[in-house]
């Protein structure tokens, strides 16, 4: 399956990010119309032939619909998104000694999909979730042992 979804919207404004929302939930309104008109026409067909092709039809728009939806998500929720481009391992909990300290630790991955080059936050949702990261570490060095890690984010930090 061909994977169209997981944009990389570092440069995309906010407004814009509105706009593709706003786009998306019309369209997936008019699907629901479209889907809704079929089921009608589904109720009032008299031939096999009309039944299976209305049938066809809802299916068709059912799966439109949902690809939409998965769309419309993750610009909702860039969260979600995020934790998806980097398998699911993007951000973790380390406790750091000082002063009975937990801190969340990101991968670079993560910092890059929130903040592009220019220190541009990808949308207002990457600014607050870049805001709960105390530390970015490289990605080979996000899966090391806590001991490991809390070394090397205190020499790095001090």
């Amino acid at each position: 399956m061909k994977k169209i979804f997981k944009l990389d919207l570092t440069d995309v404004s906010e407004t814009t990010i509105e706009i593709m929302k706003n786009t998306l939930q019309h369209e997936i309104e008019e699907t629901k119309g479209t889907i809704s008109n079929e089921t009608c026409w589904l109720m009032g067909s008299s031939t096999d032939e009309e039944i299976s092709g209305h049938m066809s039809n809802i299916e068709v728009q059912e799966e439109y619909q949902k690809v939409l939806q998965k769309a419309f998500d993750e610009l909702d929720n860039p969260e979600e998104m995020l934790t998806s481009v980097t398998d699911g391992k993007a951000v973790r909990e380390l406790y750091m000694n000082e002063d009975d300290e937990t801190v969340l630790i990101g991968t670079e991955t993560l910092g890059s999909v929130l903040i592009s080059e220019d220190g541009k936050y990808a949308n207002e949702s990457a600014r607050k979730m870049d805001e709960q990261i105390y530390y970015y570490v490289p990605d080979d060095v996000f899966n090391l042992s806590d001991e490991s890690l809390r070394s090397w984010v205190t020499a790095f930090c001090n």
